[in-house]
């Protein structure tokens, strides 16, 4: 996991770089189960009180809001150098 920002609260389009820790920990725990590709963005919501997975994107395809540009570049030339 490089980055987060949220887009949306409470129904409201709100661009912001914080993400609880709480959603990075859940997160976490969907890459476990599920984990698609070197690069991937996932959309997370909060449902009825929980953490639900909205979808899963390809990275070409993401919509990065407010998140760490630098990271995730540095993030792909990495991956992109250890091949």
């Amino acid at each position: 996991i490089i980055t987060g920002s949220q887009y949306m609260i409470e129904r409201r389009v709100t661009l912001i770089n914080q993400v609880p820790d709480s959603v990075y920990q859940f997160v976490e725990q969907m890459k476990d189960i599920y984990d698609p590709a070197p690069a991937y963005v996932i959309d997370v919501g909060m449902i009825k009180g929980e953490y639900k997975v909205i979808e899963y994107n390809g990275f070409n395809h993401a919509g990065l809001y407010h998140c760490d540009i630098t990271a995730i570049v540095d993030a792909i030339n990495n991956m992109v150098e250890s091949r």
